[in-house]
């Protein structure tokens, strides 16, 4: 929010991990009882989530093994 006229028309909510649906339910009535909120839509887990998740994961190692490599040279 930039400025005292701007205007918020929703959020994005982004769990800290994957839940099953009976949990997912839990926490979508929750977040309908806020003053305010219209729907809740889950976001479903699919194929594409679970490569990027994997890619992402294998970089941040590379990214690390290569931190190590550079401070071990230094000594």
């Amino acid at each position: 929010m930039n400025n005292m006229s701007d205007r918020v028309k929703g959020f994005r909510v982004i769990l800290d991990k994957d839940c099953v649906d009976y949990n997912a339910q839990t926490i979508q009535d929750a977040i309908m009882m806020i003053k305010g909120v219209k729907d809740v839509k889950p976001s479903i887990v699919n194929s594409d989530d679970l490569m990027n998740r994997m890619k992402i994961k294998s970089e941040m190692k590379m990214k690390l093994y290569d931190l190590i490599d550079e401070i071990n040279k230094e000594e």
